[in-house]
């Protein structure tokens, strides 16, 4: 792999969610903890419906520190589970972006590389 490879970025999963609970688990002069359930589909190198549960520390600068835990089921019946930590930054009521990398099992690994191959 050269350079140019390396920096290259390619969507592997597209990711739609829709909150289903949210619980405001503390304040404090960190921020705001708070704790959200989503049920969603997963849409790339494989589809899925999944349930993920985010712990996230809401900070008074508007970042925001997660931690993600998913269960996928693939429609093989294959089931995937991820488990990732990163932070964002809350660009409106809305809308987040993530910024950061997150890091997949090496299922997801081995689909991404027989798809491209």
């Amino acid at each position: 792999m050269d350079a140019q490879d390396a920096t290259k970025e390619e969507l592997i999963l597209e990711l739609k969610a829709k909150n289903t609970t949210r619980t405001i688990k503390a304040f404090s002069p960190a921020g705001i903890r708070l704790e959200n359930n989503l049920e969603g589909e997963a849409k790339g190198i494989y589809n899925a419906t999944y349930y993920a549960t985010i712990d996230a520390l809401v900070r008074p600068d508007g970042t925001i520190e997660h931690e993600t835990r998913k269960i996928h089921t693939t429609d093989d019946g294959d089931t995937v589970l991820v488990d990732f930590t990163g932070k964002s930054i809350r660009e409106s009521s809305t809308r987040n972006r993530f910024v950061g990398e997150n890091t997949f099992p090496d299922l997801i690994k081995e689909a991404f590389m027989a798809e491209r191959n």
